[in-house]
C-alpha cells in the first residue's frame, strides 16, 4: 500500500515539477485514465494535485512566477519605458510552464463539472485549492502570455462559487461569498498593468487566449447581482451576518464600504467592461484580418466612466491609472483620474504612472503645492522623466531635481540612448542642471563622455552654406565647445588617452570620405582601399561607436563601399570585431556608414548594420 502511495504521488507530482507541454499533456492523460478506471481513486487523486498546484504557487512556477518582469520580444523593444534594470530572461521559459498550467486547469475544470452534484468531499478540495490561489491577488505573473490561462482559472472559480446555492454547499454560503470577493479582486488587478502583447511557436495561441477572455466575459455578464442572491437566505450559515447586510461595515477583501450590493455590482460591471475589452483586443491581435461582422459595443456614457473610475480607484489606484493607458483618448477618464491623483496624493507616491496627473504646465505656472511630493516620488523611467525637461515645464526647480534624481540612478550606459534629447535640452537650461549632470555623468563613463561628445560635435558643425543663427540658438552654439571642452578637462590620464585614440582612429575614418569628393565615381571604390591601407589600429580597446559593446580588432581594407549622396560622399566600411565580453577569437564582421560632417543630425551621423 506504501508502494501505491508513492507511485500515485510521483503520478500527481512530476508533472507539476516538470512543468512542460509535453509532461503535463502526459500527465493530464495518465489522471484522466486514473479517475475513469478506477473512480474511487478520485479523491486521493485530486489531493495530490491540490497539493502540487499549491506548491506551484508556494515556489512561484508558471502562472504564479509573480515578481518577475516581461522580458518577452515585445520587452525588449522599448526597455526604456520601464523604470528600473531590466532584468535577465530567465533561465526556464515562463510560458512554457504556463502552458502546462493551462492544461493543468483544462483536467481540473473538466474534473470539477463531473464531482460538483456528486462528491462533497472533492467540493472542498476544490475550494481548498481556490482559497490559497487567491489569497493574496498579486500572486499571479502578469506575463501577457499568461492571460488565458489567468481567465480560465478565475472562471474556475466563479464557477465553484455557484455551488453555494447548492443543497451540499449551503451551509460554506459565508465562505464561498468571500471566495467571490477574492476571485473578482484577483481579477480586477490583473488590469492594473498597462495592456502588452505576445506571440509564440504554439499554434492558434492568440486565438485560445481571447477565447479564454470572452467565455469568462460570457460567464460573467450572465451572472446575476440582485438583491436575492446577495441576502443569503436560510440556515446553516456561519453567525447569521453576511456581507450584504447593513452598511458602513469593514470588509476584509475591499475594506471600508458603504453599501456591499452597490458596490459589488459597480465591481462587477468595471471588470465586465474591462475583460469585454481585453477580449476584443486579443482577438484584433490573434485575427487582424478578420471580415467576420464587427460587434458594436454599446456607447459609454460620460457619467459611467466616471463612475468606472472612481471604482477602479477604491480598489487599486494602479487600476485606475491603468484605464488612463487602455483608453487614452477618453477625457472623461483622464479628467477624473487627474482629480483622484490630486485628492489622493499621498496614496500614490509609489506609482509613477500618477506622475502626469499631477506635474503639468499649469501645475508649474502655479508654482502647486503638489509639487512639493515630488523628492518622496518612487522614480520612474527615463523616458517619462525626459517629457518633463521640456521648455512647457520651464525648468521648475522641484521637477527638475526629481528628473536628475531619475537620470542619476541609472548607470550613464542606459541613458546614452536619450543623448540628442539631452544636449537639445541645453538650449532652455537655464539653471544649469542637465549641464551638471552630463557632467557628471561623463566622469562615471568614458562611453558616456565619448558619446556625448560627438553629439556636441555634431550639432557645432554648421550646415554648408546656413549662417549660425544669433539670439538663444546662437548661445546655444557658443556653449557646446565649452561642455565639450570641460569634459575632456575632466579625464583622468587613462581616460584621456583613450579619447584620443578612439576619436583620432575614426577621425581618420571619416575623413576618408572628404577625400573621395573630389574623384570621379568609377575611382573611389580604389581610393577607399588606399586610404584604409593607411589606417593602423593604435590599440586593442578601440569599439565601433554604433556599439560600445562591440571590440574592432581589425579593419577589411576591400570591404569599402562609396555610396550614393546628392552633396557627400557616404562610404560604408566593414571592421572585424569582437564581444566585449566574449571570446577574443570569435570575430565577426560588422559593417558602418561614414560621411564628412558626422553627427550634424541625429540620424546623418554613424550608422551601423550588422552583416
Amino acid at each position: 500500500m506504501e508502494g501505491f502511495s508513492q507511485l500515485l504521488r510521483l503520478l500527481c507530482w512530476c508533472p507539476a515539477y516538470i512543468s512542460t507541454h509535453d509532461t503535463m499533456e502526459t500527465g493530464v492523460f495518465i489522471w484522466t485514465w486514473l479517475v475513469s478506471a478506477a473512480p474511487q481513486l478520485g479523491p486521493l487523486v485530486l489531493a495530490e494535485l491540490v497539493d502540487a498546484w499549491l506548491w506551484t504557487i508556494d515556489t512561484k512556477r508558471g502562472l504564479f512566477a509573480a515578481g518577475g518582469r516581461y522580458s518577452g520580444p515585445y520587452a525588449k523593444l522599448k526597455p526604456h519605458l520601464f523604470p528600473g534594470e531590466p532584468e535577465m530572461p530567465p533561465e526556464i521559459d515562463p510560458v512554457e510552464q504556463i502552458i502546462a498550467h493551462r492544461l493543468w486547469l483544462g483536467f481540473l475544470i473538466d474534473r470539477f463539472e463531473a464531482v460538483r452534484h456528486q462528491s462533497v468531499e472533492q467540493l472542498l478540495l476544490f475550494g481548498r485549492m481556490l482559497q490559497g490561489t487567491t489569497k493574496l491577488p498579486w500572486n499571479f505573473s502578469r506575463h501577457p502570455a499568461a492571460t488565458g490561462a489567468f481567465f480560465t482559472l478565475m472562471l474556475l472559480g466563479l464557477k465553484y462559487c455557484s455551488c453555494q446555492f447548492q443543497g451540499n454547499l449551503q451551509k460554506f454560503q459565508i465562505g464561498l461569498q468571500l471566495l467571490e470577493d477574492r476571485i473578482y479582486r484577483a481579477s480586477l488587478g490583473w488590469f492594473a498593468q498597462e495592456p502588452e502583447w505576445y506571440e509564440t511557436n504554439y499554434a492558434n495561441f492568440a486565438q485560445c487566449e481571447a477565447l479564454s477572455v470572452s467565455l469568462f466575459v460570457q460567464y460573467l455578464s450572465n451572472m446575476k447581482a440582485d438583491a436575492a442572491q446577495l441576502s443569503l437566505k436560510g440556515n446553516g450559515q456561519d453567525n447569521g451576518n453576511t456581507f450584504a447586510d447593513g452598511s458602513d461595515q469593514y470588509h476584509p477583501v475591499w475594506g471600508q464600504m458603504e453599501n456591499y450590493a452597490v458596490g459589488r455590482e459597480k465591481r462587477r460591471q468595471l471588470l465586465l467592461m474591462l475583460c469585454q475589452h481585453e477580449a476584443d483586443r486579443l482577438e484584433v491581435w490573434a485575427q487582424p484580418t478578420n471580415t467576420k461582422e464587427i460587434i458594436l459595443r454599446p456607447k459609454i456614457s460620460s457619467d459611467k466612466w466616471i463612475e468606472h473610475t472612481r471604482t477602479a480607484f477604491s480598489v487599486d489606484p494602479k487600476i485606475a491609472l491603468s484605464l488612463g493607458s487602455r483608453f487614452p483618448t477618453n477625457t472623461s477618464v483622464k479628467t477624473e483620474l487627474t482629480q483622484l491623483v490630486q485628492a489622493h496624493i499621498l496614496d500614490v507616491r509609489s506609482m509613477p504612472e500618477a506622475l502626469p496627473y499631477f506635474i503639468t504646465p499649469k501645475a508649474v505656472d502655479d508654482n502647486s503645492v503638489l509639487l512639493q511630493q515630488l523628492p518622496h516620488w518612487a522614480p520612474c523611467s527615463i523616458t517619462q522623466a525626459l517629457e518633463f525637461i521640456s521648455p512647457a515645464y520651464k525648468g521648475h526647480p522641484r521637477v527638475m531635481a526629481y528628473v536628475l534624481r531619475v537620470l542619476e540612478s541609472y548607470p550613464p550606459e542606459r541613458v546614452t540612448f536619450f543623448m540628442p534629447q539631452l544636449v537639445q535640452s541645453l538650449r532652455h537650461d537655464d539653471g544649469k542642471l542637465v549641464e551638471g549632470y552630463l557632467l557628471r555623468a561623463a566622469q562615471r563613463s568614458d562611453i558616456f563622455a565619448h558619446i556625448l561628445i560627438w553629439h556636441l560635435q555634431g550639432e557645432t558643425v554648421p550646415e554648408p552654406g546656413n549662417v549660425p543663427s544669433t539670439g538663444k540658438n546662437g548661445s546655444f552654439l557658443e556653449l557646446l565647445p565649452a561642455v565639450r571642452q570641460r569634459i575632456i578637462d575632466g579625464f583622468s590620464p587613462k581616460a584621456l588617452d583613450i579619447f584620443t585614440r578612439e576619436f583620432d582612429f575614426f577621425d581618420k575614418v571619416t575623413s576618408i570620405s572628404g577625400v573621395l569628393f573630389p574623384l570621379p565615381k568609377e575611382e573611389r571604390r580604389a581610393g577607399i582601399r588606399r586610404e584604409l591601407e593607411k589606417i593602423q589600429l593604435n590599440g586593442e580597446d578601440l569599439y565601433l561607436p554604433t556599439a560600445p559593446n562591440k571590440l574592432v580588432v581589425g579593419i577589411r581594407v576591400d570591404s569599402g563601399i562609396p555610396l550614393q549622396s546628392a552633396a557627400k560622399v557616404p562610404i560604408m566600411i566593414t571592421f572585424n570585431v569582437v564581444d566585449k565580453d566574449g571570446d577574443r577569437n570569435d570575430v565577426k564582421p560588422q559593417a558602418c556608414i561614414f560621411k564628412v560632417s558626422w553627427f550634424d543630425d541625429a540620424l546623418q551621423t554613424i550608422t551601423a548594420f550588422p552583416l
